[in-house]
């Protein structure tokens, strides 16, 4: 869905002029001007696509939240053998106490730095540059080189009731050779290595 996002969003931005940037600049700032002058023909159309597009991202935010918070509270309740509502409870609130330092971080305690770094722009680095490609990077071989072809073949397929068409070993493929690379050569490219 990112990617499709993705697709949208920067030819759009550069349509009408706007260089399109990351992060929140770019859904707080750039998006509304993008949607104001391109639908600029006709008035209000603008506030009325962007209510739509702000409603949708905050449906994929709260559908990623929940699967997210699933991962943990699994966890929890398997492995440490805590009630499942102890679990969600547990997950819940140790982010919500995660989440107000790093709110705060951008204003009322700005001047503590860790690293030199504010706690949120900490956290954003750490999981949106170290972890994100570290674990899609090790997810890629763990899937290409190491877990059965048998077993990734029976999830690509739901346990052969899709019929793939021959696309199995296309992604096979994609997943043991092409994406490890790329997400390689991002990696360190966002870190001046390469």
């Amino acid at each position: 869905m990112a990617l499709l996002a993705g697709l949208v969003i920067f030819p759009a931005a550069f349509s009408v002029g706007t260089n399109p940037d990351s992060g929140p600049s770019l859904l707080f700032i750039t998006l509304p001007n993008v949607f104001q002058q391109a639908f600029s023909a006709i008035p209000g159309l603008g506030y009325i696509i962007a209510m739509l597009f702000y409603i949708l991202l905050s449906m994929a935010a709260l559908t990623s939240l929940m699967s997210l918070h699933e991962v943990s509270t699994a966890f929890l309740e398997e492995e440490m053998g805590t009630t499942r509502k102890s679990a969600a409870l547990i997950v819940a609130i140790s982010c919500m106490f995660l989440a107000i330092f790093c709110s705060l971080s951008l204003g009322a305690v700005e001047r503590y730095h860790f690293f030199g770094m504010s706690l949120f722009s900490l956290f954003d680095f750490v999981t949106g540059q170290l972890f994100l490609p570290i674990v899609g990077f090790l997810t890629c071989i763990l899937i290409g080189w190491f877990v059965p072809h048998k077993i990734v073949r029976d999830e690509f397929t739901n346990r052969g009731t899709l019929d793939n068409g021959g696309l199995f070993h296309i992604y096979l493929f994609l997943v043991k050779y092409v994406c490890p690379i790329c997400i390689l050569f991002i990696f360190l490219r966002q870190f001046g290595l390469l």
